[in-house]
């Protein structure tokens, strides 16, 4: 009758067992499914900071790449204006110039009506009086040309007096004269040169004629216009050395007279 009550026991003790763990485990499932729903809570927390993170980033990316172009356009905007200010200043200085060289003329021309003015003169009789040295000038200029013209017929035919007078006698020519052989012409032994009155180059004068430093012939000036003279040469050279663009020059002995 013993193993009854025992099993009674044990049936009553499994129950209370099962009653137990049945109820620890309902305590436990409600707790674990409360740290689950923290759980998503926290992570549905944590995607919406991230996705708010995320936006205010890109905003910034976007303010950041708006404000470079502002940046890049004040620059281009900056250049202009520096570009502008400087021809502005150029234009200024340019201006400031011509204000002060009319000024300049302005007050030349007020100190040479105060000088008219106290001579006795009036605008027109200074502007005739201006004509009559202009043209008293230009006479001036005349005469010195024929002057010179006139000097330079004397010393041609002094040095065609002293030719028939002295033996030895050599036209004196200027040591600066130089030229080049232009034409030849080996029956009348003559050649003509590119030199004449433009370098003082007189009738009579004695030239060498070179080429690359070697002279080749001497010959004596016939006859001079402005910028070519005649020459011919002379006896004991042979025409035949002369070739067109040979070197001219004064020779030794006109420059040593």
């Amino acid at each position: 009758m013993k193993t009854p009550s025992i099993l009674a026991t044990l049936t009553i003790l499994v129950c209370i067992a099962t009653a137990g763990l049945g109820f620890v485990s309902g305590v436990k499932v409600k707790e674990l499914k409360a740290d689950r729903d923290n759980a998503y809570s926290e992570r549905d927390e944590a995607r919406k900071n991230e996705q708010a993170a995320n936006n205010a980033l890109d905003r910034m990316r976007d303010e950041k790449e708006e404000m470079d172009a502002r940046l890049s356009q004040l620059t281009l905007e900056l250049g202009t204006a520096n570009a502008d200010l400087k021809s502005q200043i150029q234009r200024a200085q340019n201006l400031e110039r011509q204000l002060n060289d009319v000024t300049r003329s302005r007050n030349d021309y007020e100190r040479q009506l105060s000088l008219w003015d106290a001579i006795g003169l009036s605008i027109d009789d200074a502007k005739t009086l201006r004509d009559d040295l202009r043209e008293a000038e230009n006479e001036i200029d005349i005469l010195r040309e024929e002057g010179a013209a006139l000097a330079r017929r004397v010393t041609v035919l002094d040095n065609k007096l002293k030719l028939y007078e002295l033996d030895d006698y050599e036209v004196k020519l200027s040591p600066t004269i130089s030229g080049r052989v232009t034409a030849i012409d080996p029956k009348y032994h003559f050649v003509i040169l590119n030199v004449g009155r433009d370098q003082d180059l007189l009738e009579q004068g004695k030239l060498s004629i070179s080429r690359n430093g070697e002279l080749v012939a001497k010959a004596r000036v016939t006859s001079v216009r402005e910028s070519t003279a005649v020459a011919n040469i002379l006896p004991g050279w042979s025409i035949e050395n002369v070739r067109e663009g040979d070197m001219v020059m004064a020779a030794f002995e006109a420059i040593q007279n």
